[in-house]
């Protein structure tokens, strides 16, 4: 009978794994699940920031779409409280039309443009600039809210020193630069007289656009914090709605032309914001 082979003759046959080499291939193991996770973590990140570019572009929507609905809709029942009160001269329904059909124009151009905004939130975003007539601008503006201002009944005013003044800057946002803060002075401003003045600074070479109202004010702790996203200019619930968008636009619509916006207010003794856009030198390309 043949002897069986000694125990262990062949052991190389049958590797043994040592506790070093196990705990190497078990830390690869780990370091390859740990970046999983972290590329799932970025992943989620990524998706989550999506979400809220998403539901930030939403509000901004909501809150730039109402903003010109409200002088139409007051416009409707101008007119139709007239036409039921006596016959309405032709002229003036006429003028009345031709002005809600450039309230609806308006309208229309900004909803084209909204998905402009949406690029406000990226450090690339920049406007085609070209010569635009400040005062022009806040004519327009004061004329569609007037009927607001009136029904809240304040004294909607615009003062310039200029008959034009022109800057470099996009028409259709400064018209929504005076159009946020103007309606913010109604809204807060208590039926106090809203003041939208227009002046040059040329050693500063820049057009100041002031919004003066006589409201609540805001303390000094609050002025930078209202030009943030989803902060309102003011926090008591008698005053609450909106989604807190309009300040934030302004100050970013402000610096996407070259300018900016600062507040000067104190509590109870009313708010000036001032919007400072570079005057347009004739020579300037456009």
């Amino acid at each position: 009978m043949s002897k069986s082979p000694a125990l262990g003759a062949n052991r190389s046959a049958y590797p043994v794994v040592l506790p070093d080499a196990a705990s190497a291939r078990l830390a690869l193991e780990v370091q390859k699940m740990e970046g999983r996770i972290a590329e799932l973590a970025a992943e989620n990140s990524r998706l989550s920031e999506k979400v809220a570019a998403r539901d930030a572009f939403l509000a901004i929507a909501a809150h730039e779409l109402r903003n010109p609905m409200t002088p139409i809709v007051l416009r409707l029942h101008l007119l139709q409280r007239l036409n039921e009160a006596a016959q309405m001269p032709s002229a003036r329904i006429a003028q009345g039309i031709e002005d809600l059909e450039k309230s609806v124009m308006s309208f229309i151009k900004r909803a084209a443009t909204l998905l402009d905004v949406t690029r406000l939130t990226s450090d690339t975003f920049a406007f085609h600039l070209e010569a635009v007539d400040t005062v022009a601008v806040a004519r327009t503006v004061v004329f569609n809210l007037c009927q607001l201002s009136s029904e809240a009944h304040a004294n909607l005013q615009l003062v310039s020193a200029d008959d034009v003044l022109f800057v470099d800057g996009d028409a259709l946002a400064i018209e929504q630069i005076l159009e946020n803060l103007v309606s913010n002075g109604i809204k807060y401003g208590h039926g106090t007289p809203v003041v939208v003045s227009i002046a040059s600074d040329p050693g500063r070479g820049m057009a100041l656009i002031r919004v003066s109202d006589s409201g609540p004010g805001i303390s000094s702790g609050n002025q930078a914090r209202i030009f943030e996203r989803f902060e309102r200019v003011v926090s008591s619930s008698h005053y609450a709605g909106g989604f807190g968008v309009g300040l934030w636009l302004v100050r970013r619509l402000a610096e996407a032309m070259g300018g900016s916006v600062a507040v000067t207010s104190a509590p109870d003794q009313g708010s000036t914001f001032c919007v400072a856009l570079p005057l347009h030198c004739p020579g300037d390309a456009t």
